[in-house]
Order: structure tokens, then sequence, then C-alpha cells
């Protein structure tokens, strides 16, 4: 399996001026960047009005956030 290097977030910085208010390319990258692990990177830019994405992406991305913390939790306890 190969490893994906970059920049994830100058890539995340720019989404929404070249994503824009299109919600399929937003929700296209959202997955693509959750798929490589990379969703901290873009929680900063994902747009919560306008574009409104479909509530599946914000749950992905609310539950992986509150997983790390649960780890991080259970690592402390």
């Amino acid at each position: 399996m190969s490893t994906i290097k970059g920049d994830f977030e100058g890539a995340a910085r720019i989404c929404p001026q070249v994503l824009r208010a299109n919600k399929s390319l937003w929700e296209h990258w959202a997955y693509l960047f959750m798929e490589i692990r990379q969703y901290k990177a873009l929680c900063p830019f994902i747009p919560i009005d306008d574009p409104k994405l479909s509530p599946a992406v914000y749950e992905m991305v609310l539950h992986n956030i509150l997983n790390e913390a649960g780890q991080v939790i259970y690592f402390i306890y």
C-alpha cells in the first residue's frame, strides 16, 4: 500500500475558492479527505450553510472527531 504525501492543509485552505458553492464537489472532496484520514485539515473550511452539505458528511466528520477524542480519553484514563 502506498503512502499519500502532500500539503493537506494547503489543499484544504484553497477548497473554498476552488469548490465555491458546489455541493457535489464539496461532498466529493470531503469523502476523499476522510478516506486518506486528513479530515482535520478540511474541518475549518467545510461549509455549514452555502452550500449546506448532506447530513452524512457532517456526521462523518463529527464521528471521526469524537472517535479520536474517545481514544485520547481512553489513553489518559
